[in-house]
């Protein structure tokens, strides 16, 4: 089996976001069926299918489910083309002989109402997950939330289905980018079976040298960069070229050079830096320019260790060598 494109990818996971607001696209029955068309596919543990989905598009359902939602919640309801209820089926089990019909997988359940009631609770989730990505893959956005009262929507909405709680909600649409807020720190794992790391949107600026340059990185992957030769023009060129990333350069974390290099291009560089952190609320740390270039030598050559020589203007250069492991093999810039 051959990987997807990246721009599946993109639409699937690395560009998935929470939608509060969508364009003025209605959602219909086609689009409700063709996104049941794929969630119903992928697996769950013995194939159960505890999920119970009430797919709210009229202006009256929307309202009686935002009646059970936080104040925050309701007019997100109320606003969306469509909204659903995904909802978990405690005898899911009486199914499995026509779902798993090799073993006898119901009586693992039969008089276990605490199993069944984290199976089904833990397979409905994971086929509300498989909800949302149905319906990146057709093009539309959703919005999920569990900000509501659990029990009102179970009288409101399962009244006549005793085993059938609510789970979670989401709405559903056609999602208005342009009123997305700057998008928040993911997660990661750089290991296996390592504890998560912050997968952090980084801005990074380096005003160090005769070129002003700024990247917008979320985690490993470059998501936009400016370069531009300026000479002493820093000053004018550094904010322009921020304000041009996505989201206005916005980030978790700022990363800045902080030389050896020109003087006046660093000052502009860490001031920058430091007066965005304050505003945005987030930490500012810095690089030796040094250190950057020799990483980038080491990722091209196979070398044991690197002197890296760098201009400084009016005659002056900065010299110092690295190991591979960038550990400095000489005490500091000379």
């Amino acid at each position: 089996m051959n990987p997807i494109d990246d721009a599946s990818l993109d639409r699937l996971f690395r560009e998935g976001r929470t939608f509060n607001h969508y364009l003025d696209k209605a959602v219909g029955e086609d689009e409700i069926r063709a996104i049941w068309d794929l969630m119903k596919m992928p697996p769950t543990s013995t194939n159960q299918n505890p999920a119970r989905m009430v797919w709210c598009l009229s202006a009256d359902a929307k309202e009686k489910l935002a009646s059970c939602a936080s104040d925050s919640n309701a007019d997100k309801i109320r606003n969306a083309p469509a909204a659903v209820i995904i909802g978990m089926d405690v005898n899911f089990h009486e199914t499995l002989p026509q779902l798993f019909p090799h073993v006898d997988a119901k009586s693992w359940f039969d008089g276990n109402t605490e199993l069944r009631e984290a199976s089904a609770f833990r397979n409905s989730s994971l086929q509300g997950a498989y909800l949302i990505l149905a319906a990146r893959a057709l093009g539309l956005d959703t919005g999920a939330m569990s900000g509501f009262d659990q029990g009102a929507v179970d009288k409101a909405f399962f009244a006549d289905q005793p085993g059938v709680r609510s789970n979670f909600i989401a709405t559903l649409g056609y999602g208005d980018t342009s009123k997305l807020h700057p998008r928040n720190p993911g997660w990661r794992s750089t290991k296996p079976t390592g504890s998560p790391e912050p997968n952090l949107r980084t801005l990074v600026i380096d005003t160090a040298t005769a070129a002003c340059s700024v990247a917008l990185l979320d985690g490993d992957r470059v998501v936009a960069h400016g370069h531009d030769v300026v000479g002493r023009g820093h000053a004018e060129r550094l904010v322009p070229m921020i304000a041009a990333l996505p989201d206005g350069g916005r980030a978790a974390r700022i990363l800045v050079d902080c030389g050896p290099g020109s003087f006046t291009g660093i000052r502009v560089g860490i001031a920058a830096a430091r007066g965005l952190a304050l505003g945005w609320g987030v930490t500012a740390t810095g690089y030796q320019s040094l250190a950057l270039v020799a990483a980038a030598g080491f990722s091209a050559r196979d070398d044991a260790a690197l002197t890296v020589v760098l201009e400084g203007g009016h005659g002056e250069v900065f010299v110092q060598a690295f190991a591979r492991d960038l550990t400095a093999l000489s005490p500091s810039p000379r």
